[in-house]
């Protein structure tokens, strides 16, 4: 750091040997910290191209949460000095934030890219381990209605590799997975590619490991509050995914949705609710 002045060289040492720590600090407990001034830490941050402490905390706390096990994740959480409103706030705040950036992540080719993917493709296999299959069941539930080709392979499911085996070049294959990635999701994908077959990566950026071996992907912020994943990013994604399939296919998408519903109906799947008024 032989560009920095003596004060700004002391304010990054402290923050390069207490990352953890500072992720969930506040600028004036950081100077303390650091035995400097919170103005001191300011020009650091600009320096080094931030534009407030909040982007760079934002920033700093998200690389340490995926490096950290859930455990240290939640006792990291619960260190910061917050109240109940303000954590309820935080939280939300968090998710709308994961929408915002997940939407920002993608750009328009990302999403032409992956319906045609969807498209052109004979046969979908889904596939998410731990949290992320809850992302991966409800993308097989969309797929299967609007295409009615998709089908997914549950990570508990002994028949797994009599599955894998089933897999042609002519299918897609679609990967759930953010960090900390699952080494049988990254299996799963390499076993997809190496049977000829078409690669749709869900993760969280370039360079996750599913996203490597995709032919295409689509990135979804998932920092959350607490020990886990937010999935709020992931599942806005499926429903932007499902709406540019309908604007891409409105044909396709509108017979199958019609012959559901005739279906539905038949099966008087769904009790109809009628709210009568109060007397």
């Amino acid at each position: 750091m032989p560009s920095l002045s003596p004060r700004l060289r002391e304010a990054a040492v402290y923050i390069i040997q207490n990352m953890q720590k500072c992720a969930f600090m506040g600028i004036e407990k950081v100077a303390r910290a650091a035995n400097v001034s919170p103005s001191t830490v300011m020009r650091l941050l600009l320096k080094l191209g931030y534009k407030n402490y909040v982007e760079f905390r934002d920033e700093l706390r998200q690389m340490v949460m995926t490096q950290l096990a859930p455990i240290d994740r939640l006792k990291a959480v619960a260190s910061a000095d917050t109240t109940l409103s303000e954590t309820i706030g935080i939280s939300f705040n968090r998710d709308i934030s994961n929408i915002e950036t997940t939407a920002g992540r993608n750009r328009e080719t990302a999403w032409i890219e992956a319906c045609s993917l969807c498209i052109n493709a004979s046969q979908i296999w889904v596939f998410g381990g731990r949290s992320s299959f809850a992302v991966a069941s409800f993308l097989a539930l969309i797929l299967e209605q609007l295409t009615g080709k998709a089908s997914l392979i549950a990570p508990f499911d002994e028949s797994l590799p009599e599955i894998v085996n089933r897999i042609a070049p002519d299918h897609l294959g679609i990967v759930v997975g953010l960090p900390r990635y699952l080494r049988v999701t990254v299996d799963v994908a390499n076993l997809v590619k190496a049977r000829g077959a078409k690669l749709l990566a869900i993760t969280d950026g370039p360079f996750s490991p599913l996203a490597k071996i995709a032919d295409a992907s689509l990135y979804a912020a998932y920092e959350g509050t607490g020990h886990h994943n937010s999935l709020v990013g992931a599942m806005a994604l499926v429903n932007c995914l499902a709406a540019v399939l309908r604007l891409q296919q409105p044909e396709m998408v509108n017979s199958r949705l019609k012959d559901l519903e005739d279906i539905y109906a038949k099966l008087n799947l769904f009790k109809t609710y009628i709210s009568h008024p109060c007397p």
